[in-house]
């Protein structure tokens, strides 16, 4: 580990994909680690490393050259991967065939060492630099880092992961026995959402190993437009609505068209805008079809730059997420930190970290989690309060600024990496 006061703090940071379009929340953690002086940043990218263009921004991509270690054992499918992984056992084997042999010890390491998930892991951080502190940005790899602390790769490093949603919930995704390891390695466990680490101890992790770190959002770049500044619809009185996600089961969507055409029937002038694609687009599109909705439109996925125009425009953001059939959960929706960042009001289901993000009539509405009456009454409330939206916009500003700006996620980063008793 580092030592003295001028030496580098040095981080690393174990993604699964880098970059992606749909996990931007972790392109913003590496750029808030990567403007810190005092860090020394690298990545281990165990699947799939894309073209840093455009997502990341240049002078990041140039802090990134030689810090990026990318296995190759876990990258293609079938046979290449077969093959591959061959290979890689075999160039590991000549190399240090005591490590090679300890990380593939399925009955000891269980599946993720049969995958070859561990060896990869293993003598990637085995060619860093001694560490100070080593983060998995997924639950999955609680378990890898504390087999790696076994096998002695980690040196002194603290071991953190974080927690963002079906990684914890979903039954499978990762096994107790992994959990239970990542617990006596004293692997720290990072939940963005005090909902996810009560799952967390319902699981059985020790409540002293678990520490609240939401995501951060790069709240300087996002300018606020407040809801009176919004441009003016063509349809007098008309209320644009907005979507935004992947059209799937746990995002709720089919619950907001039947809010939606109740509105409609009772007078209401509302439009909806749909950004995303998802197994459920055609259900949803017939659904709108069929209920008579003209003024939902859906457009499919779109550029991050269309989302942010759409937002601007919008009134209200709507956020009804609910638990999926095999468990699933959000943490807390980027995107509703983003309307609210930029002044949208937000209408939120009490799915998970939501309620800990909006206090209800305050800084967003929140309507019962999968109950598209409440979600009806909620959405009349927020139209009768129409003169208050400018106040709630505010006030969901500084509250995504106090509390979720990636500043924020950075300094408490810092300190736990530093001191993990934190």
């Amino acid at each position: 580990m580092s030592t003295g006061t001028s030496a580098p703090l040095r981080i690393c940071l174990v993604v699964k994909h880098f970059p992606v379009l749909s996990q931007t929340f972790i392109v913003r953690l590496v750029a808030a680690l990567l403007e810190d002086p005092s860090v020394e940043l690298y990545l281990v990218v165990t699947r799939t490393l894309n073209d840093l263009h455009p997502l990341v921004a240049p002078e990041h991509r140039q802090r990134l050259q030689g810090r990026i270690i990318a296995p190759p054992a876990l990258h293609g499918t079938g046979v290449s991967r077969v093959m591959a992984g061959a290979r890689f056992v075999a160039g590991s084997f000549l190399r240090s065939p005591r490590l090679t042999l300890r990380s593939l010890n399925g009955v000891r390491f269980g599946p993720r060492a049969r995958g070859l998930h561990i060896l990869a892991l293993a003598r990637a951080l085995r060619s860093l630099p001694p560490l100070d502190a080593i983060h998995g940005q997924f639950l999955w790899f609680a378990g890898d880092l504390a087999a790696c602390r076994e096998l002695g790769v980690t040196g002194n490093a603290r071991l953190l992961c974080s927690v963002r949603g079906a990684d914890i919930a979903v039954e499978g995704e990762v096994e107790p026995a992994d959990l239970g390891r990542a617990a006596r390695q004293q692997v720290l466990l990072l939940p963005v959402c005090r909902s996810l680490g009560q799952v967390a101890l319902e699981r059985g992790y020790p409540g002293s190993l678990l520490k609240v770190v939401p995501s951060g959002l790069a709240v300087e770049e996002i300018p606020f437009l407040p809801p009176s500044a919004r441009p003016v619809s063509s349809v007098p009185e008309e209320v644009r609505l907005l979507f935004v996600g992947r059209l799937t089961r746990k995002k709720g969507f089919p619950l907001a068209l039947t809010a939606l055409a109740q509105l409609q029937e009772q007078g209401f002038s509302c439009s909806c805008s749909v950004l995303g694609e998802g197994p459920q687009r055609d259900a949803c599109q017939e659904a709108a079809r069929q209920a008579g909705l003209p003024g939902v439109s859906f457009r499919g996925a779109v550029p991050p730059a269309v989302v942010a125009k759409e937002m601007g425009q919008a009134h209200i953001l709507l956020v009804p997420s609910q638990t999926g059939p095999d468990g699933d959960l959000e943490g807390i929706p980027n995107v509703a930190k983003e309307a609210m960042a930029c002044g949208t009001i937000v209408v939120a289901s009490t799915h998970s970290g939501l309620p800990e993000l909006i206090r209800h009539g305050e800084t967003g509405f929140l309507f019962a989690e999968g109950d598209a009456t409440d979600l009806l009454d909620v959405l009349r409330q927020a139209l009768a309060r129409r003169d208050q939206w400018e106040q709630i916009a505010r006030a969901a500003r500084e509250e995504v600024v106090a509390r979720h700006s990636t500043a924020v996620m950075r300094e408490k980063l810092l300190r736990l990496y530093r001191d993990v008793s934190g």
